[in-house]
């Protein structure tokens, strides 16, 4: 496989636009090693503002795969170069193409897409909305679950059904960032923040409460959110496993054509 060959496939892996494609094997073509960004924009007929726009969209591609460009310190071109002459040599000792998988931008994209659909316009992602959505937030409360008195010569049978529905004692309650902080982050629950349930009335807003610990679980790098609806686990009537969903629906709809084709087995191994 040729440089140039290269650089499109990879381009296709992390999801570039056209017109970012345009620009990236433009800069990161062998003849452009000692060219200036000024003058590849204007080989490109763009102005050095769209071009310099677009190679900052780049790196934020590549980043979560080429963790020193996340720094954004200069140098960043340099830095990127280096990294795929990496992936280029392993290709040619190897015979195979392996590009590290890019799982967090392709959860961002498969979040963004899911939020798009559930959300109103409050969950934008301008600041004035941000602050907007802060000021929405329920302060939570870490409850545990109470066992009922089951004595039933203090019931009446009119009232016995009641003792099977669930009870909750209040352990402790938080402000949403301190919740984020101290039982998802710390783990400080009785399951150390891996098994949680998120109770409400209907409106009361957790949806967007989810959401919002789903970006921030991407952002502070702790795991891959992957949202699933409960809807979507019912095939033809019957319920399907997590597996089945995760490579059957999810990775297809989450996954570009050029990596199905080629590393299908690889993705469902990661």
């Amino acid at each position: 496989m040729s440089w140039e060959s290269f650089l499109e496939q990879i381009a296709n892996v992390y999801g570039l636009s056209d017109d970012e494609k345009n620009t990236f094997q433009a800069r990161f073509a062998q003849q452009s090693l000692n060219k200036s960004d000024t003058k590849i924009a204007n080989e490109l007929n763009l102005t050095p503002a769209t071009f310099e726009r677009r190679l900052k969209n780049i790196y934020a591609k590549f980043a979560c795969s080429c963790t020193d460009l996340k720094s954004g310190r200069k140098g960043q071109g340099k830095t990127l170069r280096n990294w795929l002459n990496i992936q280029y040599n392993q290709y040619e000792k190897t015979g195979q193409i392996s590009f590290p998988i890019p799982w967090q931008a392709i959860c961002q994209e498969m979040l963004d897409r899911q939020r798009s659909v559930t959300s109103n316009f409050l969950l934008h992602d301008d600041e004035d909305a941000k602050r907007d959505r802060e000021q929405i937030y329920v302060p939570l409360a870490l409850v545990e679950r109470r066992k009922p008195d089951k004595k039933q010569s203090e019931h009446s049978p009119e009232t016995g059904s009641k003792l099977y529905e669930p009870q909750y004692e209040e352990k402790q309650r938080f402000e949403h960032d301190a919740f984020l902080q101290q039982i998802l982050e710390k783990g400080e629950s009785k399951t150390n923040g891996k098994r949680i349930a998120l109770i409400g009335e209907p409106g009361a807003g957790k949806t967007t409460t989810l959401q919002d610990i789903a970006f921030w679980v991407l952002e502070k790098d702790l795991g891959l959110p992957i949202w699933i609806s409960l809807a979507d686990l019912r095939r033809n009537g019957n319920l399907i496993d997590l597996q089945t969903y995760l490579f059957d629906n999810w990775l297809n709809l989450a996954v570009l054509p050029s990596q199905k084709e080629s590393a299908k087995q690889e993705l469902e191994t990661q």
